[in-house]
């Protein structure tokens, strides 16, 4: 089932290379206040695809899945515990969506619908809207799966972690000269 999100934060993102798993993936961070009717339209997806998949088990089945971590892509950031113990992302659900690369191309598009073709536009932290598919995956390895579609752009946001973007703004021009810098007449 189709999801569309809007206005959300993207995290750990692997749109250009490949995560450990081989594939293209990234989290979504969806605020439970402000992006509260996202999250509800999320779960409403979510357990019509359980009725279709599961049908009369469908309530356990979904209460089960969400309970394991390794079989449902939906997080509640306040109850699941990084590695060190803290909540994930407090205040927020996060959703993980992968797409394999022998899939049909990930749509990647900034504000204007124009396709990004580099890395670094699209970083941790950045809001973006998404489309995934939601699905209830039977047999063997049964879960609640997230497939991502595309991204696009939609606004700036604090980046997560890692260094800040280099920028040449914070120098100011020297005069000429040796003492400024200047070798380009040795």
């Amino acid at each position: 089932m189709k999801v569309i999100f809007q206005n959300v934060r993207l995290s750990y993102p692997h749109l250009f290379t490949e995560d450990k798993y081989g594939k293209h993936s990234c989290s979504l961070i969806l605020d439970k206040v402000d992006n509260k009717k996202q999250i509800d339209d999320l779960n409403a997806a979510v357990k019509a695809e359980m009725l279709e998949k599961f049908g009369a088990k469908s309530v356990a089945m979904e209460t089960a899945l969400r309970a394991d971590k390794q079989k449902c892509c939906i997080k509640d950031g306040d109850t699941f515990l990084t590695g060190q113990g803290e909540p994930l992302a407090p205040g927020c659900v996060v959703v993980s969506c992968n797409r394999k690369p022998t899939a049909a191309p990930l749509q990647l598009l900034d504000g204007k619908k124009v396709a990004i073709t580099q890395d670094g536009i699209l970083y941790a932290g950045c809001y973006v809207n998404a489309s995934l598919e939601i699905w209830g995956q039977t047999g063997e390895y049964q879960g609640i799966r997230g497939t991502l579609n595309g991204l696009q752009f939609a606004g700036e946001g604090e980046r997560f972690g890692g260094a800040p973007v280099p920028t040449s703004d914070d120098f100011e021009p020297l005069e000429t000269g040796e003492e400024a810098g200047d070798f380009n007449d040795l």
